[in-house]
């Protein structure tokens, strides 16, 4: 059985003609979130109802939901619309650190945000930029997604804090292309110290957002690679050399990448037994 009712002007509410049993009393209201955080379950609390009886002392705590706003520009400092403006948490999984997705909205005509009905905690905005301008293909410069206040790493990412009930306005971010760089080095074969030819290669970013193929594979018999134009930041190389014959193994590699200001050269992803 099921029913429901709505609070009166002081949050009084009063459910009649229930059939003894047990029940789930939750509560809801647009603009008030739980104060137990993101992903938990509505506010309830379970009760036992027998013949005749009545219960008058149940309290459901709603918190008033933040609000977190502001605009979006280009490098010229004009709107942008359509942007993906993203509000994440920071949370664990098999003990690596990773910011996950809470709430996402798109920018209007005037370049603005609101994000409402958050709860408190710390979060982090990324902004990414669906249909980006092309930029010029002499200058090796390329439009990536930015976290607040101004970076393309998630790691150098500022978290906002937000209490409840709380109006974070003017939280802009400025979108603007950035130089790239070429990440060259060559998959070796652990098994055999031989270049592991036939090796397939990926770069991966930003979480798993973005994943770059090379424009050299692996595939030579040198085993070299190389990708270009890659944005600043942190990155995996991800490197498997195919099994080879009816008893063959594949072969792994996993190599942290980190790219500043300059190419990076001599990368050596050693593929093994995994």
């Amino acid at each position: 059985q099921s029913a429901s009712a709505s609070t009166n002007a002081e949050g009084q509410f009063s459910v009649e003609g229930l059939t003894p049993g047990e029940y789930l009393i939750s509560a809801s209201r647009s603009g008030y979130v739980n104060p137990r955080g993101i992903g938990a379950s509505l506010p309830r609390q379970r009760v036992v109802v027998g013949p005749g009886q009545r219960i008058d002392d149940l309290k459901i705590r709603l918190a008033p939901g933040a609000i977190v706003s502001g605009r979006v520009t280009d490098g010229a400092g004009k709107p942008l619309r359509g942007v993906s403006v993203q509000a994440m948490k920071r949370s664990y999984r098999q003990g690596h650190s990773e910011l996950a997705d809470v709430s996402s909205v798109s920018t209007n005509d005037a370049g603005e945000y609101r994000m409402a009905d958050l709860t408190r905690g710390e979060y982090y905005l990324r902004a990414s930029y669906s249909h980006p301008p092309a930029p010029k293909k002499e200058s090796d410069e390329t439009y990536v997604p930015l976290y607040y206040p101004g970076t393309s790493d998630p790691a150098h990412a500022v978290p906002l804090t937000v209490r409840e009930g709380e109006q974070l306005a003017g939280i802009d971010m400025h979108i603007a292309p950035v130089r790239t760089f070429n990440v060259k080095g060559r998959a070796m074969n652990g098994v055999t110290a031989l270049p592991a030819k036939g090796s397939r290669v990926a770069l991966v970013g930003d979480q798993g957002k973005l994943t770059f193929s090379p424009v050299q594979s692996a595939t030579g018999a040198t085993g070299t690679f190389e990708f270009r134009g890659i944005p600043p930041g942190s990155y995996i190389l991800a490197a498997e050399q195919p099994a080879t014959g009816p008893h063959g193994k594949a072969l792994w590699a996993r190599v942290a990448v980190q790219v500043s200001d300059v190419n990076v050269e001599d990368v050596e992803a050693v593929v093994s037994p995994g």
